[in-house]
């Protein structure tokens, strides 16, 4: 019998699960290394007090000298720093990809430039006196 491994085991081990979930399943569907969906589910552990716990298919996970590169390269990116933003030595290293990165960042400027218009428009609705 083959060497199996938990989807929860290296989930919850993450500073970013959910992250890693999604990631596990693009890589799956992509068939970079060999995993099984099973019908038991798991408890996501939740990364804020915002985001609370969520029931998760549980895989089994073929362990694989594919699935062992895989893991550790989306784990350094993940865990690279708390908001998905890497530092310089991570970039440097190689830890993350310059192309991650900048998705990344335009992930979030492009998050800043929605709040920055909602605001505007919320402050112009404001002066008019009009409600929206």
């Amino acid at each position: 019998m083959e060497n199996l491994k938990k989807l929860s085991d290296y989930a919850n081990s993450n500073k970013k699960p959910m992250s890693y979930v999604r990631a596990f399943r693009k890589a799956v569907q992509a068939r970079e290394f060999r995993a099984i969906m099973l019908a038991d589910k798991f408890k996501l552990a939740g990364t804020t007090k915002k985001v609370k716990p969520r029931e998760i298919e549980e895989y089994a996970i073929l362990d694989t000298p594919e699935f062992t590169a895989w893991h550790q390269e989306i784990s350094s990116t993940l865990n690279a720093a708390v908001k998905g933003v890497p530092t310089f030595s991570d970039l440097q290293s190689g830890k993350v990809s310059i192309e991650e990165a900048e998705r990344v960042t335009q992930a979030i400027l492009e998050k800043q430039a929605q709040r920055n218009t909602m605001q505007n428009e919320r402050a112009k609705t404001r002066r008019s006196g009009s409600i929206a």
